[in-house]
Parts: C-alpha cells; sequence; structure tokens
C-alpha cells in the first residue's frame, strides 16, 4: 500500500490520535521497563503530515535475549493502535545491547540529538545508559541491522498479519536469511575467517559458543535450503510464529555469547 496512491494520507488528527493511542496501549509495560522514545521531525514540529514518519526507539527491558511472550504482547499494543498504512518507524532495542553498544543500530551522531530533541513517551529514560559507537566495522553493521529488522518484524507481526499478511511473510523471510547471514558476521567478528556458505558455520558456532542451543540452526537450514517445505511454512501462521521466534532468539544468544566473551576492546 503507498499512500496517496491506494491508501489515504493520514491528517495531523490521525497522527495525534494513533500517537495517544499507542502510548495508552503502551502504558501498561512501562512498570516493567519498556520505554518508548520519540525523536524526528514528528518531535521537532517539523512533520508533513500525511507525508512524514513517527520515528521511534522502543527499548525493551531485557539483557539480549528478549521475552518472546512479552514481544507478543506489546505487539498486539502496537496492533490496536496503528492504522492500516500509518506512517510510524519502530527502532527496537534491548537494554543490554543498547549499553554495550555494538549491535545498537546508532552511532555516536545520535547520542547528543537524543539527549538533545528526543522524548521519553512511556517508561523509563534509558538515554543516559546507551552506548554509541563512534565507528563500527561492516560486520558490525550488518549484524545490528539485520537484529533490528527482525525484531521489528516480529513486534509488527500482529498488525500485519491483520492488515498486509504478504508484508509478514516478507518480514519473516527477512528474519530467516538475516539471522543466518549474520551468524556468519559474528563468526567473522571472532577470528577474522571469511565463510562462504551460512550453514558452514553449524561447528564453528558450537566451539565458539558451547552454551547456545544451535537446534534452530539445523531448522532453518532445513527450511532455506527446501523452498517447496518452505512455502508450506509459510501457510501456517503458528508454525511462522514459532520459527521467528526460535530464530530470533538463537540470534540474540549468539549475540549475548558474543558480548559475554569479548570485551569492546578485544572485538575486531
Amino acid at each position: 500500500m503507498t499512500l496517496g496512491y491506494d491508501e489515504p494520507r493520514p491528517s495531523e488528527e490521525d497522527y495525534h490520535k494513533t500517537l495517544s493511542r499507542l502510548k495508552e496501549n503502551l502504558g501498561p509495560f512501562a512498570e516493567s521497563g519498556l520505554s518508548l522514545m520519540l525523536f524526528g521531525s514528528y518531535v521537532r514540529g517539523e512533520a508533513i503530515y500525511g507525508e512524514s514518519d513517527i520515528d521511534t526507539v522502543l527499548i525493551f527491558p531485557h539483557d539480549t535475549v528478549t521475552d518472546k511472550g512479552y514481544i507478543k504482547e506489546v505487539g498486539r499494543a502496537f496492533a490496536q493502535s496503528i492504522p492500516r498504512s500509518f506512517p510510524l518507524q519502530v527502532s527496537p532495542l534491548d537494554i543490554g545491547t543498547a549499553r554495550d553498544g555494538r549491535f545498537s543500530s546508532f552511532g555516536e551522531d545520535f547520542g547528543k540529538y537524543f539527549l538533545e530533541e528526543a522524548q521519553i513517551a512511556v517508561g523509563p529514560d534509558y538515554r543516559g545508559e546507551i552506548t554509541y559507537e563512534p565507528s563500527k566495522s561492516g560486520p558490525l553493521t550488518t549484524t545490528a541491522h539485520n537484529l533490528r529488522v527482525a525484531r521489528q518484524g516480529l513486534i509488527l507481526r500482529q498488525h500485519y498479519l491483520e492488515t498486509n499478511r504478504k508484508k509478514m511473510i516478507e518480514k519473516f523471510h527477512k528474519t530467516l536469511k538475516g539471522t543466518t547471514s549474520s551468524l556468519k558476521q559474528v563468526l567473522y567478528l571472532c577470528d577474522g575467517e571469511l565463510r562462504r556458505n551460512r550453514f558452514a558455520t553449524i561447528e564453528a558456532l558450537a566451539e565458539q559458543f558451547p552454551e547456545v542451543d544451535l537446534n534452530p540452526l539445523l531448522t532453518l537450514k532445513k527450511h532455506l535450503q527446501n523452498p517447496e517445505e518452505l512455502e508450506g511454512l509459510y501457510q501456517d501462521d503458528t508454525d511462522v510464529e514459532l520459527v521467528w521466534n526460535s530464530s530470533l532468539t538463537l540470534f540474540e544468544r549468539v549475540i549475548k555469547a558474543y558480548i559475554n566473551k569479548f570485551s569492546v576492546s578485544k572485538s575486531i
């Protein structure tokens, strides 16, 4: 759907009402530590209504590995708040990776900007706890991006399921491919070795991070190497949710294991 073509553009009132609903529906999560931060043109009063996004950062109160049941409940709050094609951008973080900084999608240029201009709409103000890496290698940048995309899709899964199922499946497929690709990138950060095949990582991951259950990676391999099976998976929303959850949890567990094993000064 494209605003102004096959979807009506939201008015200024629509922007304010949508944000008000979102704040109300996310409010009950504030006590557990969920934070919604607003930034960008809407906060500055410079939004072009019907065109500009409302930019948000959603910070989960978890240490790298998010609670998928919690994400599902938060996702329901988004689905209850957002119209079909509303221009809202969600950038998810968790407090663990936010404090570490390496796997956050926000660079050092956002630090001062957030402190000066961002507004906390729901929950705690974590701005003083976020670490901003001054520069990132390609593997870190790619992995941080893929983590954000995987989480963003899962948060909005219910919204897409109700309004645009095709987009939900596209986001799911990106998570599968992004996860397997990023595991190669994390291994490169460990040993500097480039691996061409995304599934040539299983033994090396087991060696680097023996505490991580790699069975979800075997499931991903089965689906991605058998297109007909993957197509069958697309037809079952319950199975899609289960595989999405397990894929993201695997992704997060590998990142947490990396953070625990390699200090900032030791990372490549």
